[in-house]
This record gives C-alpha cells, structure tokens and sequence, in this order.
C-alpha cells in the first residue's frame, strides 16, 4: 500500500504542475510574440551566414576582442525559428573588452545566444584572456518588405509570418 500511496502522490504532484504549466500558456504565448516580433526575416533562398557573421565581427571590433578562428554551422528548423551557429575556436581579448562584447550580444535581444563558453588566462600576455565560445543566431524565414538602409535585416510584415 505504501509504494501505491507514494505512487499516487507523485502522479498528483506532477498533474498538479502539468495544470500549472498549461495555466501559463497564455503568458508564454504573449512572452514569444513579443519576442518574435525582434526576430529577423530573411528571403527563403538567402544565405545568412555573411549577415551574422558581419555582425558578430563587428561587435568584436567594437570593444576590441580580436576573433581568431571561427567555423560556420548548419542552419536548424527549430518550431518556427531557424538557428544557425557559429562556433569561434578561438578569440583574446581583455576581461573588460570581453564582458562589453558579450553584453552588446546580449542587447541584441531573442537574436543572439552564447553557448559553451570557454575562458582562460592567455600564456605569454599578462592580462589577456582567451578561449572559445559559440554563438547561436536566430531568425525566421519568410517573405519581407524592402530592407531598411540602417543596415538591419528585412523586417517581416505581420502577415507574412502568420
């Protein structure tokens, strides 16, 4: 009997959070619209790894981390978002300059995530650091209106994402 109370007991526990989470479904609802209203849109046929790439660069320039290696990815299908990666191998810079260029991915918003984050004391350059880190893109596909001359990608009609 104890082993069929515990049984029940966590079967009650896990509906009970299983109801919790479909109760948040409207928020999550609201939270992802939100979000995919930042999402960037790119023609069917275009290839994007130029366009992050660029991006990435220059955000290293910027606050002066210097990327030395870098390997592009594949492009993922994941729900309605693709994901595309680029894996950088290897980069210096200073702590400062480091933790600048990761918030300014960071205020990119839904668009720009760092995974497998790899940081290390450089050997021969005091107050140096270097290490790996790969960086996940996100964006949709779809058909957009004319893109905008601030240099951003083409930004989607409502419509056409629906």
């Amino acid at each position: 009997w104890r082993e069929t109370r515990d049984r029940l007991a966590a079967q009650q526990r896990l509906l009970a959070s299983e109801r919790e989470l479909i109760a948040m479904g409207p928020l999550w609802r609201e939270h992802y619209e939100s979000v995919r209203e930042q999402m960037p849109v790119f023609e069917p046929d275009r290839q994007v790894d130029t366009f992050w790439l660029g991006r990435m660069d220059a955000l290293a320039d910027r606050f002066g981390v210097r990327i030395l290696r870098r390997q592009v990815g594949r492009e993922t299908l994941v729900g309605d978002v693709y994901e595309f990666s680029i894996e950088c191998r290897e980069w210096e810079g200073t702590l400062e300059a480091f933790i600048r260029f990761l918030h300014a991915m960071q205020a990119e918003g839904a668009m720009l995530d760092v995974r497998d984050l790899l940081i290390r004391p450089h050997p021969a350059r005091p107050g140096v650091l270097r290490g790996s880190f790969t960086l996940f893109c996100a964006y949709m596909r779809g058909v957009a209106v004319p893109a905008e001359s601030s240099g951003e990608p083409p930004a989607a009609a409502a419509d056409a994402r629906s």
